[in-house]
């Protein structure tokens, strides 16, 4: 049986804050495992909506990747909570697109639970999400800003934005040209297996 421990103490908004919640959990999972609480039983919740700041949560929101350090599977609970209704001026009952855009992020995260309200749009944003991140082979931090990652996973994040739109035309203008041995490969690897998919691929060269 899991047992969850979801992080509910008053936090103050700081540049930290994500750091200061993971501390506290750490706390608690020693407690849990020192109380007889299986540590392969945990799940770890960091609380959004839950002694924290409108501000707050969306710092939370921004690191949910960094729970992952915990080393227990992640339970993300942002459905219609106060702070998508703060950022979109919205009531509890309009706030499904709000819920969606967080689900995505803790599919980008990694996080391994969430507990929604609206079931049946959350699992349709979950697989396409999940299906477009596995499409291209893209493992990122969301937290990480996109002009500090490298050329190569730049050139993954655009593809994957345009599959989302179901294209079946890919123009790369010199995709090779910034990268490296490696990424080179997994890119060409990559072009191949959408061509297979049925997805048109050119590539220009100004050589």
């Amino acid at each position: 049986m899991p047992y969850i421990l979801m992080h509910d103490g008053t936090v103050p908004t700081t540049p930290d804050i994500a750091t200061r919640v993971l501390a506290e959990l750490t706390v608690a999972i020693q407690r849990a495992v020192d109380l007889g609480c299986p540590r392969a039983s945990i799940v770890v919740d960091p609380g959004v909506g839950f002694g924290k700041d409108a501000a707050g949560n969306l710092v939370l929101l921004r690191e949910l990747a960094r729970f992952r350090e915990l080393g227990s599977p992640v339970l993300l609970g942002a459905s219609r909570k106060s702070t998508i209704g703060r950022v979109l001026d919205l009531p509890p009952e309009e706030r499904l697109e709000g819920t969606l855009a967080t689900t995505v992020l803790g599919v980008a995260a990694r996080v391994d639970i969430v507990r929604v309200h609206d079931v049946r749009a959350n699992l349709r944003a979950i697989r396409m999400a999940d299906a477009m991140l596995k499409k291209v082979g893209l493992a990122v931090n969301p937290a990480a800003k996109i002009k500090d990652l490298g050329v190569g996973k730049q050139q993954l994040i655009e593809i994957a934005k345009a599959l989302s739109k179901n294209v079946k035309l890919l123009i790369l203008d010199e995709p090779t040209a910034a990268l490296n041995e490696t990424d080179s490969d997994n890119l060409l690897a990559l072009l191949r297996g959408l061509k297979q998919q049925g997805v048109t691929c050119i590539m220009i060269s100004h050589k």
